[in-house]
């Protein structure tokens, strides 16, 4: 990939329901080309209504309206699929999920099949152009060896595997129990079950720290999969109460959105 042209883009991906942000320019091989940061914000059942500058109601969302301002805002955009791992997997290796083996269903505890290393990923692109490469949140492309994301091209990896409502899950047709949910840090598990009223918070920190404490002669890419607002829901206290959404699950999914 000797030339990639990307322009400061800010999409609705509808079916999925989640808001991707990327900042992306002309990135060239050149060494004397100052080659741009890239973050993907990517959130997990996000409506296409659920954000201001799409007509949300009941609940604000400034930081994503005014980066929607501030760049292009697509009107009408479809993704590959309308659950978690098969849209991860188009949305990182560019392929239709039946190419690469994901289009069947989600990845479960008990599963042991992931995305092939063999894929090349968007990640795994970047690295070859000098970026540092990240992923902060929730990966659910396959938590056996050889499929997590330090196999996938991401120099490091902080958050879960797989979905917040697999968390301790019992799972009747083939009597399978799930632990509580793993927390990672790159390929260490450094906690398990946590208060996911604190998730959000958790990779949102995690950010601000990668981005202030990175290497500034690299470029960087950072994938925020946050699993807000993926049931259940959580909310820290800062947030929590706060939208005027009269239904409770309405008005917790409108927090989930606010604590971005």
């Amino acid at each position: 990939m000797n030339q990639f042209q990307i322009k400061t883009i800010v999409f609705k991906l509808l079916s999925f329901g989640f808001l991707c942000i990327g900042f992306l320019s002309n990135c060239s091989s050149k060494s004397n080309e100052k080659k741009p940061n890239i973050v993907i914000f990517f959130t997990d059942d996000q409506g296409y209504a659920d954000v201001g500058v799409y007509g949300a109601e009941g609940f604000e969302t400034p930081n994503l309206d005014k980066l929607a301002t501030e760049g292009i805002r697509f009107t009408n955009f479809y993704v590959a699929a309308t659950v978690c791992t098969p849209s991860r997997a188009a949305l990182l290796t560019g392929k239709y999920p039946k190419r690469v083996g994901l289009h069947e269903s989600v990845i479960f505890p008990f599963s042991t099949h992931g995305l092939d290393p063999k894929e090349i990923t968007l990640a795994e692109l970047l690295k070859e152009q000098g970026y540092a490469t990240s992923i902060v949140g929730k990966w659910h492309l396959g938590h056996e060896a050889g499929f997590m994301p330090n196999d996938q091209g991401f120099d490091s990896f902080y958050g879960v595997p797989y979905s917040n409502d697999m968390d301790s899950h019992y799972y009747k047709h083939n009597d399978f129990q799930s632990p509580p949910l793993p927390f990672y840090r790159d390929t260490i598990v450094i906690g398990e079950g946590l208060d996911q009223r604190y998730l959000t918070k958790m990779y949102t920190e995690e950010t601000v720290s990668q981005i202030k404490n990175r290497d500034q002669e690299k470029p960087f890419f950072i994938y925020v999969a946050h699993n807000m607002p993926h049931t259940p829901l959580y909310a820290s206290e800062n947030f929590k109460g706060k939208s005027e959404l009269g239904i409770v699950w309405r008005r917790n999914y409108g927090i989930g959105l606010e604590c971005r």
